[in-house]
């Protein structure tokens, strides 16, 4: 009986008056005690205040080479201007601390360089000795030489060891680079005369020098040739002439074929480590302005280009040994890309042959200049991957979900059929390549086309670590990477073990593996492991721990904290938390995680918020400090207002997302049904964009809830279906074939699979008050959704509120006035219509309708 909080005598027996008396008098007292509380609750201001002295994280850790120095920056909700100095060897913790410069390296094992915007620091953290530079116009740490490298205002560059003195002055400097090997290319002007000066550490070097304007220079990526674009100072007409400085010998190339006007811009790459060069000159073209009339076409190919800027290509390619010029015939939007054979490109052409069923693919030619032709390589491809070599590529056929190899050398393509997705593919040394997918690491040889699993581990999702390889190209979601490794760098994974909640760090080397970090419970954020070295540091937090830093000796195994943030926290010590394993009615095997309050009393019921959007189980461990959320959700704003809050997992089946869902959210319910902490009349139900398309369905189809707040939701998906986004550029069916919804097929093959899924049809089902809000200028889902929403609610005289946002987009912009209205009106909300609190004006104006 205690646990009504509802005030409502009815729900008790009434044998006598005098028991009726005791029970108006115990809910009166309940009904003051809630006053009580809900006046004493905190205002806008104070929860900023409060809320603003929570870290939200570290990170951007760096370690000196011997260990003793750790560098980390801390970061607030609006700003990260503080670097911490850990020194092992001081009994100060941090030994030092630096502000306003977040771009910090190490020069040696105790000299570091930090700068920010419009100055830099010289720091040697045994001496505390400091350098300030002030009115800098650019900086850079230069790490393979231990120098660092600063550009004033006046155009005086100045080169210093790891000392802080000046090694080089160089007045006029109007640009540098600094090559992966650390040379520094510089471009000066002095006497007249612009110049190009090469210092390897110790010397500069004068490369080249000519009376005419170095508009720009780029230094190539294998650093054997640099790009000059040159102006003659007597030349009006704007021309700008391209040039290609050997680097080796000082030796000009130029053609005059080779030229450009001020609109344009070049873009040379080395085909192969040759003395070919692909020349890409393009320029900017905008849309046509739309007076009154704009025609679209059914077969309109550029779809996803229309009324954006698209850029026009001129190809060529320059032999520079005999100095020939040669054309690329191609046709308008057609891009190439060099290869490591100068006679081969890549190249596809940005009209669409797919009906944009889903996000970028292309159709992938290979382009022979030599016989003046193109072949299809890859169809529908959204990912290409090269080895070293080059003599493989694979790319990821998104519609039929394989991977294929291309054999430069044999001219030859193979699918790699194997019946689960493949996913991050690495060249190894050993003509193989390796991929992860779900619980193993599956191998492939190129040759042989072998497939074999090399390692499994049950129950379990291993991913590579930090390991991106080499961006070639991109264009939009499509990619091209090279992904190479030898067999002497280990690679490291990271597992993550389902059945424990828990994961670990390994380095895999030839089929064997060696613990870096044991499993643990905790989300370790970053880690610094050295081989040759007995400690290692990581970052670690869990959803009850705040960010730490911790040390750890490998040999000993003892580990300690050298650092923690938000020790004003303490209340984050005694929150709890379940992760429950439970399956849905297709047996499908999934996880919720269960948040307790703040001060959680065994003997009390409560409130419950449920939030939905799709796999969340695997952020259980992620520190929960409050914010305001940009989707108006906050668990820890939830769990500190007396609520409990369950993140049930979604997956999508063979029903139909909506049905799906509904589904796997009663399951999540029947999981935790024995928990008499659970107040089951009490019940509120959220989510946002898709998660809002699912709060609205389940909305239409159960009667668990007590309340809803869908944001920026779908709410008739068969008129979204034939829909245009306009922030992706993408067809809407794409979102629900190939995307999101994962319906698997179209609308015109499976109707009653789009109708059974689409909240408006059982609009008139929906039996508890709804808060609705969206941004209304929002592209991704339109505001008409959510107004769609609330005029079938409104037409069949449901409880409904809309929160309409002016100048909100998807999601509310942080630092707002809105964001904090959104977060505080879904509180008063929750609180209104769980909590039984009847005293908030705007709401009652809707609740209370009736009455006037």
């Amino acid at each position: 009986m205690a646990s009504s909080t509802t005030g409502t005598a009815a729900q008790y027996p009434s044998e006598s008056s005098k028991f009726r008396l005791l029970m108006r008098v115990y809910c009166f007292i309940i009904l003051l005690c809630s006053l009580h509380c809900y006046k004493a609750q905190r205002t806008i201001k104070e929860l900023d205040q409060w809320m603003s002295r929570f870290s939200t994280m570290i990170g951007q850790m760096k370690v000196s080479d011997d260990q003793r120095f750790v560098l980390l920056t801390k970061m607030y909700a609006n700003n990260s201007d503080s670097v911490f100095v850990f020194d092992r060897q001081s009994a100060v913790s941090p030994s030092d601390t630096i502000l306003k410069k977040s771009n910090i390296s190490f020069l040696n094992n105790h000299a570091v360089f930090a700068s920010g915007p419009g100055r830099a620091e010289f720091i040697d953290l045994k001496s505390k000795k400091r350098e300030i530079y002030g009115s800098v116009q650019r900086c850079n740490a230069n790490e393979p030489l231990k120098q660092y490298v600063i550009l004033g205002t006046d155009k005086n560059l100045k080169i210093y060891n790891s000392q802080g003195k000046v090694r080089h002055d160089e007045a006029g400097t109007l640009n540098y680079t600094i090559s992966e090997q650390g040379q520094v290319y510089i471009l000066a002007k002095s006497g007249g005369f612009h110049k190009i000066l090469k210092w390897n550490g110790s010397a500069m070097k004068l490369l080249y020098s000519t009376a005419a304007n170095i508009v720009a220079m780029d230094l190539l990526e294998s650093e054997r040739f640099i790009v000059l674009k040159e102006k003659e100072k007597t030349d009006s007409n704007g021309k700008i002439r391209a040039r290609l400085l050997r680097i080796s010998d000082g030796q000009l190339f130029y053609n005059d074929q080779i030229s450009l006007g001020e609109a344009q811009s070049i873009k040379v790459t080395e085909a192969g480590h040759s003395e070919t060069f692909l020349i890409d000159i393009s320029v900017k073209k905008t849309p046509e302005k739309i007076e009154k009339l704009e025609i679209w076409y059914g077969g309109d190919k550029y779809l996803r280009n229309k009324d954006q800027e698209w850029t026009d290509h001129q190809y060529s390619l320059w032999n520079v040994k005999n100095n020939q010029v040669r054309s690329i015939p191609h046709n308008a939007m057609q891009v190439y890309i060099a290869t490591d054979n100068p006679r081969y490109f890549w190249t596809y052409n940005l009209k669409e042959d797919n009906d944009y069923r889903g996000f970028r693919s292309l159709n992938i030619y290979r382009y022979d200049l030599f016989e003046n032709k193109s072949e299809l390589v890859f169809e529908n491809a959204s990912e290409m991957v090269i080895g070293k070599d080059g003599r493989y590529t694979i790319g990821f056929l998104m519609y039929k979900n394989q991977w294929m190899v291309y054999d430069h050398q044999l001219e030859q393509k193979k699918i790699i059929d194997y019946n689960t997705t493949l996913s991050y593919p690495i060249f190894m040394s050993d003509d193989s390549l390796l991929f992860t997918g779900g619980d193993r690491l599956i191998s492939y040889h190129l040759e042989t086309g072998v497939v074999k699993t090399v390692f499994k581990q049950e129950n379990s999702k291993i991913s590579f670590h930090e390991y991106t390889g080499k961006m070639i190209h991109q264009m939009e979601s499509f990619k091209i990477t090279q992904r190479t490794i030898e067999m002497s760098q280990p690679l490291m994974l990271h597992i993550r073990r389902e059945d424990h909640n828990d994961s670990g760090y390994y380095s895999y080397d030839k089929g064997k593996l060696k613990e870096m970090l044991p499993y643990s419970s905790n989300r370790i954020k970053m880690f610094s492991y050295k081989d040759r070295h007995d400690l290692m540091y990581s970052i670690e937090e869990n959803y009850n721990l705040s960010p730490k830093l911790y040390s750890k000796s490998k040999s000993s195994g003892q580990k300690k904290v050298l650092y923690a943030t938000n020790l004003h926290d303490k209340e984050a010590i005694d929150l709890q938390q379940d992760v429950i394993s439970y399956t849905n009615s297709e047996g499908k095997y999934l996880k919720g995680v269960l948040y307790y309050p703040i001060k959680f009393d065994k003997t009390k019921k409560y409130p419950l918020v449920v939030q939905v959007y799709s796999i969340q189980h695997d952020e259980f461990n992620k520190y929960l400090y409050p914010a305001w959320g940009p989707s108006g959700f906050n668990i820890r704003l939830l769990l500190e207002n007396d609520y409990m809050v369950f993140r049930p997992d979604i997956v999508s089946d063979h029903r139909g997302p909506g049905i799906s869902a509904l589904d796997c959210v009663h399951s999540g319910l029947d999981a935790i049904r024995g928990n008499v902490n659970i107040d089951f009349r009490r019940i509120g139900l959220t989510g946002h964009s898709f998660g809002g398309y699912e709060t609205n369905f389940i909305a239409t189809h159960s009667e668990r809830f007590a309340a809803y707040v869908s944001g920026a939701g779908l709410s008739d998906i068969m008129n979204t279906y034939f829909s245009f986004n306009e922030l992706f550029k993408i067809a809407d069916y794409s979102r629900f074939e190939t995307g999101q919804f994962s319906m698997g097929i179209p609308f015109s093959e499976d109707k009653d699979l789009y109708y059974r899924n689409n909240p408006i049809n059982y609009i008139e089902k929906v039996n508890a008050p709804v808060l609705l809000w969206a941004g209304k200028r929002d592209t991704n889902i339109p505001p008409t959704q959510t107004m769609s929403f609330y005029m079938g609610l409104l037409r069949n005289r449901k409880k409904v509120v809309v929160l309409m946002y002016e100048n909100q987009e998807h999601t509310v912009r942080k630092n707002s006035d809105d964001i904090k209205d959104l977060n505080t009106k879904i509180i008063e909300w929750w609180d209104y219509h769980l909590k039984n609190r009847k005293d908030i004006a705007w709401i009652d104006k809707e609740m209370k309708r009736d009455a006037e």
